[in-house]
């Protein structure tokens, strides 16, 4: 299940970077990797409800949904994974490269092998340590 979740994730990533996601709300703004940052530091805190105004792509099936949020920056995207409660269980920024780096994840077992790995909640020192190097490459 983790590989095809996966599998879908990075298609999808790939198709959104080359072709342009379907813009399907016209009124929602891309999320940016400042924005991102801003988060960081408080990412177990947020709700869903506070990523509404920006565009994203439901994936997943209905009762384990991960929402896949463009960036402005072409080369990263942000995902949300929920968990059976409807709580957010993960947050995840993603380079094009296939490196990944989790803000958080409620259950590190579950963490993608090949993701950047942390002892604690990545913070906002972290991911922008994660996007220099990606951007250095």
């Amino acid at each position: 299940m983790k590989k095809i979740l996966s599998f879908l994730l990075a298609l999808t990533f790939i198709l959104c970077a080359f072709a342009g996601c379907g813009k399907k709300e016209e009124d929602k703004p891309l999320m940016s990797l400042a924005t991102v940052l801003d988060f960081a530091d408080m990412a177990r805190e947020l709700q869903l409800s506070q990523f509404a105004k920006f565009e994203n792509v439901a994936l997943g099936s209905s009762e384990l949904p991960i929402f896949y949020f463009p960036l402005r920056e072409t080369d990263f995207a942000f995902t949300i994974g929920m968990d059976e409660d409807g709580d957010i269980e993960s947050m995840m920024l993603s380079h094009i490269s296939g490196e990944e780096i989790y803000l958080f994840h409620k259950n590190p077992g579950r963490l993608d092998p090949n993701a950047t790995q942390y002892t604690e909640d990545a913070k906002s020192y972290d991911l922008q340590k994660f996007i220099d190097e990606m951007t250095e490459k």
